[in-house]
């Protein structure tokens, strides 16, 4: 993404100081927007923003850009992405019921032929049809390997019966926890921060333009008043 947005720029020929005067985005952030480095000085909120003020100077597809740099980040930043859940709806099943492994250790060893045994239903094969049929060991096998085990409850307990403080896994857990809504809130607090500064910025450009459209408006009055007198005295002379 920085890369794109690096070559555009210099084969439109525009310099930085340019960019940051029309998207009032500050020159060091544009800086570390084409070094591949923002994410180190502003939240992906505003990264986002960025890019898309960014993508449309340039005349690029702002929402292409802000796709690839999200799957840059989550490449540069396995951590931080989201990991995969398996649902229990995901989870595969156990093959056939205790008559079913009987039936189907008893039709196994004959190869899988007859009256479709366990075997030959486990892999959807048939022996008849050139389809290669499995023993029975292995259906065994198969279901003890997808059998998933319900985990145990934890409960904790000092002396006498009562509750006993958390330890080990949860203690870390909790510990872990606290780090993370830390950093939440520090992150929180810089991004308040940096609106701040973003919407200061913008208005201290937006009053700059209007002292410079006021100072041309003021001149052209000057200028219109001065032709004024000019042609009264060039008529009052004829």
């Amino acid at each position: 993404m920085s890369r794109i947005l690096r070559q555009t720029r210099e084969a439109k020929g525009i310099t930085l100081e340019d960019v940051a005067q029309r998207t009032y985005i500050k020159l060091p952030y544009l800086s570390a927007l084409e070094d591949g480095c923002i994410e180190a000085h502003l939240a992906p909120v505003f990264v986002h923003g960025y890019i898309r003020q960014y993508a449309r100077l340039l005349g690029l597809n702002a929402a292409e850009l802000v796709q690839q740099y999200q799957q840059e980040f989550k490449r540069e930043h396995p951590r931080l992405a989201p990991a995969p859940v398996l649902s229990t709806a995901d989870a595969p099943r156990s093959i056939g019921s205790a008559d079913g492994q009987a039936n189907g250790s008893a039709n196994g060893s004959a190869g899988g032929s007859g009256n479709g045994s366990t075997s030959g239903l486990v892999n959807g094969h048939h022996g008849h049809n050139g389809w290669t049929p499995i023993s029975a060991t292995e259906v065994h096998l198969v279901e003890r390997t997808v059998t998933m085990e319900r985990p145990t409850p934890l409960s904790y307990s000092g002396e006498n019966g009562h509750a006993s403080e958390p330890h080990g896994d949860i203690a870390s857990a909790q510990a872990e926890a606290q780090r993370i809504i830390a950093e939440a809130q520090r992150d929180a607090d810089r991004m308040r921060r940096e609106a701040r500064e973003y919407a200061y910025q913008v208005l201290s450009d937006l009053e700059a333009e209007l002292g410079r459209s006021l100072a041309v408006i003021k001149n052209g009055r000057q200028f219109l008043q001065q032709r004024r007198r000019h042609g009264a005295t060039v008529v009052e002379k004829a």
